[in-house]
């Protein structure tokens, strides 16, 4: 029986992860994208350009895999809902950026539940840290009340919480799947590749946060599988999940040690500027959200993954020193012998 997918945000790093993923299992994609792939580099092998349309610009085919590619945005419904048609799920790998969550978020939110119910799908969205707040256990699990502690966090439990009544109220399912920071060696302005290890040529090594306290990440490519597996087993799952995928917790003495034995050198340890981050968020709304979550690297946490374990009873997440050697596989080269 043919499996059909949406995933919205195809073109980011969760976006293009759950393609893989899905693709890999069998399922035909549908993507909602605000570019077409016909104004960028291909992002496939043995890509076919159909007829473009106002609202369906692409189909590519890729082992084996169907892959429709529509135009349209995650606020607007029209365009979301016939890129919808036929998916039994969908994959909200959509995501703002920071300066624009208070207007987008809720938005897209509701304009995500609209859409599941209209199509009768399920929904799957990535979920974070951030509703956990600075007072966060050192074990997050399903049952850890939100607690907030900036405008982020705030908006992301909002979020849960109106997936939640959607799945009660309305019947629409949806499976959070809960994650710490994601690594998987792609620089797009995230934490681990473009800052922490921004200099690693020179040398030098970037922790943001305190050198003791242990704080959640995980290998992308890992969330986007367990997406995929939990959505070919969701008719036996309550109308709304969170499962946590646990990945690895670790300090910043950890996470620098393992990042030299695996590229095999010696790195300095940096710090951030903290202070100059708060003065820039004076007058930039991004820099002010960056700035409001550093405390995820002052207080230890972690993500349980008992409910993953439970489902899947074979998962097995990939190791702190395992995700470094994938992610510095083709890098390692270069810096041993610079």
């Amino acid at each position: 029986m043919t499996k059909t997918v949406l995933i919205t945000g195809a073109k980011g790093r969760l976006g293009q992860a759950a393609i893989t993923a899905f693709s890999n299992r069998g399922w035909n994609i549908n993507t909602l994208v605000r570019t077409s792939s016909a104004t960028r580099e291909a992002k496939f092998d043995d890509v076919t350009t159909g007829d473009a349309i106002a609202e369906h610009a692409q189909t590519h085919a890729v082992s084996n895999t169907q892959i429709n590619e529509w135009l349209g945005d995650v606020c607007d419904f029209d365009s979301f809902v016939k890129a919808a048609q036929g998916c039994e799920v969908i994959v909200h790998a959509a995501n703002p950026s920071y300066e624009h969550w208070a207007t987008e978020l809720p938005k897209a939110t509701q304009t995500l539940i609209d859409v599941a119910k209209t199509v009768n799908a399920t929904i799957i969205m990535p979920g974070n840290v951030y509703p956990y707040g600075e007072t966060m256990p050192p074990l997050l699990t399903p049952a850890t009340p939100h607690a907030p502690s900036c405008q982020h966090g705030a908006l992301r439990a909002e979020l849960e919480r109106n997936l939640q009544l959607a799945a009660k109220q309305q019947g629409v399912q949806t499976l959070l799947i809960r994650a710490g920071g994601y690594i998987d060696g792609r620089d797009t302005g995230n934490w681990f590749e473009t800052y922490m290890c921004k200099e690693l040529t020179r040398g030098k090594f970037m922790y943001p946060g305190a050198s003791d306290a242990a704080c959640a990440w995980v290998y992308l490519p890992d969330v986007a599988s367990v997406m995929a597996q939990v959505a070919e087993i969701r008719s036996q799952l309550h109308p709304y999940e969170d499962i946590g995928v646990p990945g690895f917790s670790v300090t910043g003495d950890e996470l620098h040690r393992a990042v030299e034995s695996t590229l095999g050198i010696t790195l300095k340890r940096t710090s951030m500027p903290w202070f100059v981050l708060k003065l820039i968020g004076l007058i930039q709304p991004k820099m002010k959200a960056v700035h409001d979550l550093r405390y995820l690297f002052f207080v230890p946490h972690a993500v349980d993954g008992e409910r993953l374990h439970s489902l899947l009873p074979q998962w097995r997440s990939t190791s702190l020193l395992e995700t470094l050697a994938l992610v510095f596989e083709q890098q390692s080269a270069t810096l041993n012998h610079s």
